[in-house]
């Protein structure tokens, strides 16, 4: 399916370089002028330590698929936020690619526009990106969404739940898991995961930008709800393996949470 249109209200204009390393598409190509001439190609690994999920069971996650006119391809994860929204990482979509394709469980949903959020842009001094949310609108899908976290603040030492589509420990991707990771660090822009060495938790990694990072939090009938906190943004090595950080956006983010209601009509905040 073709994408309609790309709303891009930043000025892509930065350069996606080796040292902003994680948790991205199967190949990124980024230029100084964001056209892709004399593009940089980046490559990473996979989600770390996750566990299969099946798809019927988390009918909020999606995969996208990003197609470019050299015969490329890429690779990211999102997450549904509203009945006509989707929700994933700008970065995806640094250097326009001609078809962007929305699955879920391999079924193509209608994509009409991409729009990423105002303000994007990568810091190189430390390794991350700011402002790094993107709405997919398609057409009326009927999938469940999740809420996005407003009411409680998510804490040093909180466990998050991830989940994407990234590659896994037998080279292949395309195939949806979950892990656990343990969130270190929280700032107004971000969240940071604790360093990852292989042994305890997940990691997030390439193929996953994009994806959620769960809360859990209680209803008003004290029933268990899980709700949005973070999408996977970038990480700190370039391999994604032992000492990497992973950076989520964090949703709470004011200038987040205006385009968020902006632009997402459907989206239900808890």
């Amino acid at each position: 399916m073709k994408l309609h249109r790309v709303t891009i209200f930043a000025v892509l204009s930065l350069l996606l370089l080796g040292a902003l390393s994680g948790c991205d598409k199967a190949k990124v190509k980024a230029s100084a002028n964001g056209t892709g001439a004399d593009a940089t190609t980046v490559t990473y690994e996979k989600i770390l330590n996750g566990d299969p999920v099946d798809e019927a069971s988390a009918p909020q996650l999606v995969e996208i698929a990003l197609l470019y006119g050299d015969g490329s391809a890429g690779i990211c994860s999102g997450v549904v936020i509203g009945p006509q929204e989707i929700l994933s990482a700008t970065h995806c979509f640094l250097d326009n690619p001609e078809d962007v394709q929305v699955l879920h469980n391999g079924i193509p949903l209608e994509v009409f526009e991409v729009v990423a959020a105002p303000g994007f842009r990568s810091e190189q001094a430390v390794s991350a990106f700011f402002n790094d949310v993107a709405i997919i609108k398609t057409a009326p899908h009927g999938l469940p969404a999740f809420p996005v976290l407003q009411s409680t603040p998510v804490t040093p030492g909180e466990e998050v739940i991830i989940l994407g589509y990234g590659l896994d420990e037998e080279g292949n991707f395309g195939t949806l898991k979950s892990g656990v990771a343990r969130i270190e660090i929280v700032t107004p822009n971000h969240l940071f995961t604790a360093p990852y060495y292989g042994k305890d938790g997940s990691n997030p990694c390439f193929g996953d930008s994009g994806g959620p990072a769960l809360v859990e939090r209680k209803g008003t009938a004290g029933e268990s709800i899980f709700a949005l906190a973070g999408v996977v943004s970038s990480g700190t090595t370039d391999n994604c393996l032992d000492g990497d950080v992973t950076l989520f956006t964090s949703l709470q983010d004011p200038a987040v949470v205006d385009f968020l209601s902006r632009y997402a009509s459907g989206i239900s905040f808890l």
